[in-house]
């Protein structure tokens, strides 16, 4: 508990403080909470998971290849590295394991969601042709063409989603997703505990 609290808690909330605004995200306090919630479930669902492999191996090295394994799974199929669209239909279930995914689905949405970009290119030609999708807009702003893309066509292009819709339930399904997963790890970690036997 004094893990969770002391190192997991304070230290995520003061990092999400330095980093939010610094990195010049979304400036309303809502944006600002759910970044916090997801940097908070994110570190205790790895912490979950570590705490399981560590309990359930008695070698340590063991334990660590497969929280290696685990992490290096999670970060691939989160998008991060591998375009989800195109991993094998075979392997598609597995970014429903992946904490990662969670967060990242979770926090895009929530930073792209209603907002719109401006895109300023100096080649426009290579623009207009690689670039068509509703709500595409081309402004002119002082002899400079300029494109108006908004957050939704982003977040569809991007992440594994078919709706333009997105609805609070995009965010709070990955913050449930995370839950679980940090709630599951916790309880399989207990019963390991049990299972343990201890030698005095």
């Amino acid at each position: 508990m004094a893990d969770i609290i002391m190192m997991r808690t304070i230290g995520t909330i003061m990092l999400a403080i330095i980093t939010y605004w610094m990195t010049g995200l979304k400036s309303d306090p809502r944006s600002f909470l759910i970044y916090v919630l997801f940097l908070l479930l994110i570190g205790y669902a790895s912490v979950s998971v570590a705490l399981f492999f560590s309990i359930t191996f008695q070698s340590i090295i063991i334990a660590r290849i497969y929280m290696f394994f685990f992490y290096t799974m999670s970060v691939c199929f989160a998008g991060l590295i591998l375009n989800t669209r195109t991993i094998l239909s075979w392997l598609a279930w597995l970014k429903y394991l992946s904490m990662s995914q969670y967060a990242l689905s979770g926090l895009s949405v929530n930073e792209f969601r209603f907002q719109t970009f401006q895109l300023c290119p100096t080649n426009i030609s290579a623009i207009t042709s690689a670039v068509s999708f509703p709500g595409f807009s081309v402004t002119n702003q002082s002899s400079t063409t300029c494109f108006l893309i908004p957050g939704e066509e982003i977040l569809l292009q991007n992440l594994d989603y078919n709706d333009a819709t997105f609805t609070d339930w995009d965010v709070w399904v990955n913050v449930v997703a995370l839950s679980c997963i940090t709630v599951g790890m916790y309880g399989l970690t207990y019963i390991q505990l049990v299972r343990t036997k201890v030698y005095t």
